[in-house]
């Protein structure tokens, strides 16, 4: 009797949980428009705290610090957005161009297929493909309102800004506050101290490979004489930020233009050059400076860009990976789900464990 009541009971349990879960699910996905400023500007702060660690150390005041940090910060963003524009700016009146020369390239080819090759009705079936995701793609790149939405992209900037100076300014009192929630015997949050540094390294190593990844590219978009090279450099470095699919997509207009200009050769060596360049920085570069702390598989990166574009949209694509870490972190500290984050790891990487009391220095490798 008292086994099934425990069998019962376990059942129970994993339903509220499931229910839990999704509650939390609906609950993100409600309140994205709130939570979304919010995760970025602690992220930014993440990425800026080293900059004002350092000045802390050299003995800058703590006030003369963070606004030397939020300024350097404005100064990247709207350099960035200026550019941006300009670049998006010059190209737009293109885009029409080249998409009528690919359609055009791709009716030959399908009457080709259907005079040829036999194939019946190749042409409608390649018109019925084509023609509405041309009229889309138009729309959204070639309108007259696309410096619209890239400014509205960043209207929320003043209220990241002003959570991220706050944030700085709380930064430095994290420790203490820890300390007192532990001494009132409140929940733990030891392990969060790690989880900062390890977002930090992410964050910067992220930023690095993916400005060089942007550096190349662009440069090689040149070399080949792909239209607007300075362009996809900068689409590149943005779009290397999403992990599995971002470099794959920031390939396809450069090679795109290349085949509508009528060179399929160039457009295999621009694509052959892309693929060279994520596979030295994706596969090589990039592991060896973040090292087996983040040790999350490949199969949990994609589903988790999956997962988090669905709830957040690009936005959430962009910040994927470091949000799988914090959700990774929480479940290595909870008994009941800790399986989950060893099935999330990639063999090898034992999971983050703090004990009561004690303080997290580093995640810890099995020995091979």
């Amino acid at each position: 009797m008292s086994q099934r009541l425990a069998e019962n009971s376990k059942s129970l349990r994993i339903m509220l949980t499931a229910g839990c879960v999704v509650v939390m699910i609906w609950a993100l996905k409600m309140s994205q428009p709130f939570l979304a400023p919010v995760v970025v500007a602690f992220f930014l702060a993440q990425l800026a705290a080293p900059v004002m660690k350092g000045m802390r150390k050299n003995r800058v005041p703590l006030p003369l610090a963070v606004a030397f940090t939020v300024m350097l910060n404005i100064l990247i963003v709207v350099g960035f957005v200026v550019v941006s524009v300009n670049l998006i700016t010059d190209f737009q009146p293109q885009v029409r161009d080249y998409i009528a020369a690919l359609l055009a390239r791709g009716d030959e080819y399908a009457l080709h297929l259907q005079e040829v090759r036999n194939m019946e009705d190749a042409v409608s079936y390649w018109k019925d493909f084509s023609r509405p995701g041309a009229e889309a793609i138009v729309r959204f790149v070639g309108g007259t309102d696309i410096i619209g939405r890239v400014i509205a992209l960043f209207s929320t900037a003043f209220f990241i800004l002003l959570l991220m100076v706050f944030m700085l300014l709380e930064g430095g009192k994290f420790t203490g506050r820890i300390a007192a929630i532990r001494r009132l015997h409140g929940p733990n949050f030891a392990h969060l101290g790690t989880v900062s540094k390890d977002i930090q390294k992410y964050l910067g190593v992220k930023t690095l490979v993916s400005a060089a990844t942007g550096t190349l590219a662009g440069g090689l978009c040149a070399l080949l004489g792909v239209e607007g090279a300075l362009l996809w450099g900068l689409v590149a470095f943005i779009l290397n930020f999403i992990p599995a699919i971002g470099s794959v997509v920031a390939a396809v207009p450069p090679v795109l233009i290349r085949l509508a200009e009528g060179e399929p050769f160039l457009a295999t060596m621009v694509l052959t050059g892309y693929i060279i360049i994520n596979i030295i920085f994706g596969n090589f570069l990039e592991p060896l400076l973040l090292g087996r702390r983040f040790g999350v598989s490949t199969l949990v990166i994609l589903i988790s860009v999956l997962f988090w574009g669905w709830l957040w949209g690009p936005l959430g694509m962009f910040l994927a990976v470091p949000l799988t870490m914090l959700v990774k972190v929480v479940l290595d500290n909870t008994e009941d789900f800790e399986w989950i984050s060893v099935a999330m790891g990639k063999s090898g990487i034992k999971p983050l464990k703090v004990k009561s009391g004690e303080p997290v220095v580093a995640l810890h490798e099995q020995e091979p």
